[in-house]
This record gives structure tokens, sequence and C-alpha cells, in this order.
């Protein structure tokens, strides 16, 4: 399932990666969250075909309830998301089919993802292992995009379509929720998803809405069987990601306010205190924080021209 919003010229990419698989037995299933660029509901219907499906939300939903009405427009009983501007390897879905019928008491699959960046046109494989566990590698090993059965789906509850939720980060609650519910993974020694960080992507910042979202997760029931430990470490890196983003847009106050966060789950950490000390550094000295966002400003211009 492929949800989209003002994506239409990603579209044919990713489609054309799934056509170019050599698992033949596919169905893609393309959800227009209430597009407004004009452009991309016409991208999605061109590609219709006999079995391309495209279904619409006359209004913006959000990327939650797009996944969820893609995945009860499917027919198959295996859902492998694929993001607008992202691809799949050429065996991905053999590789996937095969693991899961072979292991029928598995609910997902996961591997290895490859990271193009846009910096530089490389590509950079993160490699997993069997063992990987939710907390691991920041706040979960498997890329949000993993495979994973509809019987899985329906007992968790699918993706969360509350407002908090609309764009980001969704899908580490369901993955946190599978978790919980003690799903179990089956894991494939390869590439199985090719991933495009770009400008304007959700994944390429870390944004204040992410932020309150991400601190829900932590908040929520099924969070509590997760080692504290971890759960600590998760809060600090959230409220750090958070404050990143203001300090480099020049609002230190902000990034300070972002970082109050991080003491509901850690009274006292150096992490917290450096970047602290940066924030108050960068407010009190105003060359200090415009050296800070013109580094930003040259990464953005760096990627646009780029992705353009």
């Amino acid at each position: 399932m492929i949800p989209s919003f003002n994506d239409g010229k990603y579209l044919a990419k990713a489609v054309d990666s799934v056509k170019a698989q050599t698992f033949s037995n596919w169905e893609i299933v393309i959800c227009d969250d209430g597009s407004t660029d004009g452009t991309s509901p016409q991208a999605a219907e061109a590609l219709a075909a006999e079995r391309i499906r495209v279904v619409r939300h006359s209004t913006n939903r959000g990327l939650a309830a797009t996944r969820n009405t893609a995945i009860r427009a499917a027919r198959a009983g295996i859902i492998v998301p694929l993001d607008a501007d992202d691809q799949l390897p050429p065996d991905a879905l053999a590789l996937i089919a095969k693991a899961l019928a072979e292991h029928p008491s598995g609910d997902f699959a996961f591997g290895h993802t490859r990271e193009h960046c846009w910096e530089d046109g490389t590509a950079l494989v993160r490699r997993l292992s069997a063992g990987a566990e939710f907390g691991d590698d920041g706040w979960m090993p498997w890329c949000g995009c993993s495979p994973f059965r509809v019987s899985l789906w329906s007992k968790v509850g699918g993706y969360d379509e509350s407002e908090l939720y609309r764009r980001a980060p969704e899908e580490i609650d369901f993955w946190m929720r599978v978790a919980a519910h003690k799903g179990r993974g089956i894991f494939i020694d390869a590439v199985l998803y090719d991933y495009l960080r770009r400008p304007g992507s959700l994944g390429h910042e870390f944004t204040p809405r992410a932020l309150s979202a991400a601190l829900n997760t932590l908040s929520k029931p099924e969070a509590r069987w997760i080692d504290p430990r971890v759960r600590t470490r998760l809060g600090l890196s959230t409220a750090l990601f958070a404050a990143t983003y203001w300090r480099r847009r020049g609002r230190p106050l902000k990034a300070l306010w972002s970082l109050r966060h991080g003491l509901r789950f850690q009274f006292f950490s150096w992490r917290l205190c450096r970047a602290s000390l940066g924030c108050l550094a960068e407010f009190a000295l105003p060359p200090l924080r415009r050296r800070y966002t013109l580094a930003h400003e040259a990464r953005e211009a760096k990627a646009k021209l780029h992705a353009g």
C-alpha cells in the first residue's frame, strides 16, 4: 500500500519498483490523502491498472488514516507499506512472501534498509540482526514500513488516527503496540527497503508535533513494559531532537522548552546540560546563533539543489 499526499512526482518510481519485482503475485493500493497540489490525484489515477487501485480521501486526514484506508481496501493477507518517495529492491516481495510462508506463526518480517542520502547521492545500508527488539537503535530497529500480516494490524487496532499522529510518528506508535502484543518478527538477512530521506519529507526533521506525539507514545499503557533504561534513553533522545529543530531555526528559547521535557525521564543528564548551555549561549550571542542557523540553511539549500 502507498499513502500519498502531494507526492505525485514520486509515485511512478515507487510503483515501478513494485512492477520490477521478481515476485509477480502483488497488488498496489494507492491512497491519496486529499492532495492539494493539483497534480498528485491525476498522477495517481494515471497509474491505475488491473492490479493498481486508487482510493481517495476527500479531505486531508493524516498519514495514519491514509495507511488504514489503504489496508482496508487491500485484498492480500500481507501488507508491505511503501511510502510514495521510496522504493523496493527487486527481490524484496519474493523474500518476504517466502519467509512468512515458511513461518506461519510469524506476524511480520524485517531486514536491512538502504538509506539514500540527498546530500551526496551515496547509499548507506542499515544492518540489523535477528535479535533486534523495540528500543534498539533509537526508537526501533525495524523499518517503519516493515511488512506485516493483516491479522496483526487488526489485533493491535491499526494505526492511531488521532490528531496527534496526523503527521508523525504514527509508525512508532504502531510498532510499540506490536511489541506490547508480543508480535513475532521474522528476520530476513537482505535489504528489503530503499528509503529516501529528502527535504520536505516527514522523516527529514523531528518537528515539535512529533515531539508531542513521541512523548504521548511513551506515556501510553503499552509503554509500561519497556525497560526503564530504554524508556529514559528514548525520552532524552526525543527532547534533544526537538531542541535541534528549534536551534537550527534560531529559536534557542523554544529549544530550551523542548529540552525540559527530557527532565520527565531523567532529572540530570550531561547531554541535556550541554544542549541547554548551548541554547543559552546562542540566545546571549546572536552571532553564534546565526552561525548555527547558517550551517542549517546551507544544508537545506544543498538538499533542494540535489532534489531539483
